[in-house]
Formats: C-alpha cells, structure tokens, sequence
C-alpha cells in the first residue's frame, strides 16, 4: 500500500492536492493512504515520534525552501600528492565501493579516494548521508522514492537497497525527512 502525506497550510491547495492524489492512485490501479496536515509541526511529530513512515511527502513552497537549504554548506576534500578537489555535499547523488578505492558519483562525473566507504562515512560525519548496501552509501537530499528495493534518485538513477537495509532505510529517511520538515 501506498503511503502519502500532503501537507500545507492552505486548506483549499491541502484539498486540491488530496483530490489529484486520489485520482493518481485510481488511475494506476494502486491502493494508498492519504494523510493530510495542516502543519509541518504535526507531520514532523507523526514521523518522529510515532515513526510514522510514506513513500511519498508533498509539501508546499515555503516546507520545499527549507528543504532546499539543507542541500547548502559543507563539502567533501580530495587530497593526494597529485589533486586537491572539493565535493559539495549537496553534488554528491551517492558513494560506491570500487575495488579498494571509493567513488563520489555527482552529476559531473565520479572523482575517486583511495579509502574505504567506512572511512569516508565517517569523514563526511552528516546525517543525510546513509548506508543502502554495504558497498553504496547515497545522498538522501537525491532521494525522490524508495520502491520494491529501489531508491529512486532525481536524476532517474537507480540504486538497489540490500532486503537487509530496507526497513532501515525507509525510516531513516522518514526521520531526516520529518527533522528537515
């Protein structure tokens, strides 16, 4: 079962979107939950506290702006005897164990470190980074979806989810998500 939460501050638009997500659902055959808040305070609680977790959040502009500021700041440095690179953290769609080196795959391109994912996981010491399988750890800030294993990134690039990892992180993203929100 599919699970949405829509919220906005507007009752008319919070109406409006409940409506097109309904008839979306229909259309695709689907089943879901809608649950609508006309607070991100409420919404936030639901998802922190009572682990509420949906496939799917839609916020209005103003929850979508602060969204978009977590993807600014801090930046991730390459250094060897031969470069000197900087990864914005917000550039990096995900990290991937390649051989003994590790990946950093951004929409320019993957600029590789020879060190482990563990210790770049604890280089980059940030929340939005997490673990999907033992060889990947991806930006939740790229994250639009989680389906049947998948986790679905802006730019269309899937990424398989271990069974193992899963249910970790589905609610992991819900918790950055409704701590973000």
């Amino acid at each position: 079962m599919l699970r949405i939460a829509i919220c906005d501050d507007d009752q008319t638009a919070l109406s409006t979107h409940k409506e097109i997500a309904e008839k979306c659902i229909k259309q695709c055959g689907s089943i879901g939950q809608i649950d609508v808040y006309a607070s991100g305070s409420n919404l936030l609680y639901d998802i922190t506290e009572d682990h509420f977790y949906f496939d799917l959040i839609l916020l209005d502009i103003e929850e979508a702006i602060r969204l978009i500021s977590l993807e600014d700041g801090k930046a991730y440095t390459i250094q060897t005897n031969s470069r000197l690179e900087k990864i914005p953290y917000r550039e990096i769609l995900y990290i991937e164990r390649d051989g003994k080196n590790a990946g950093f795959v951004t929409e320019k391109g993957v600029s590789k470190v020879r060190k482990s994912l563990g210790q770049v996981y604890e280089e980059l010491d940030a929340e939005e980074f997490i673990y999907i399988d033992r060889g990947c750890i991806v930006n939740m800030i790229h994250i639009m979806q989680v389906r049947d294993g998948m986790a679905l990134l802006k730019n269309g690039i899937s990424l398989p989810i271990s069974r193992s990892h899963l249910l970790g992180v589905k609610e992991q993203i819900n918790q950055y998500w409704g701590t973000h929100i």
